[in-house]
């Protein structure tokens, strides 16, 4: 199977969840309980999803506004023919979540589910240096 790079969205991710403020050498706890606000974006077929107390609103709705998604305050991503996600920085005050649906990596590409899970897998514990959970939040 050809390698996927990762997306522009992923990228913007990754940037803006390293520049966050949370403290590397922090011990992961739990997941937060409640989400902050979700980017859903239907072209690549992802979702983000802030958990973290350090997410203010309009660095989220900028992000999402930057990757021309959807924000929604408050709301989880859907989870309607979800693949996977990618858990980052467990416990921290940067906690946050990116969804993988049967539709990415979008652009009229088209994957099997494994593959998507495959290069989901890849992109989150590779690039994103996460944790990878299968057809699961």
């Amino acid at each position: 199977m050809t390698k996927l790079l990762p997306s522009l969205p992923v990228l913007a991710a990754m940037a803006v969840a390293a520049c966050s403020g949370g403290t590397a050498d922090a011990p992961p706890t739990t997941i937060a309980a409640t989400v902050a606000g979700s980017c859903y974006v239907e072209a690549t077929g992802n979702c983000s999803e802030w958990l973290g107390s350090d997410w203010a609103r309009l660095t989220m709705d900028r992000l999402c506004v930057s990757q021309k998604g959807s924000f929604t305050a408050g709301a989880a991503c859907p989870t309607t023919n979800l693949v996977g996600s990618c858990l980052r920085d467990r416990g921290k005050k940067s906690e946050s979540r990116f969804f993988f649906y049967t539709s990415f990596p979008g652009y009229r590409v088209k994957l099997t589910p494994d593959a998507v899970a495959e290069a989901g897998n890849e992109q989150c514990t590779k690039f994103m240096k996460g944790e990878w959970r299968g057809n699961a939040p």
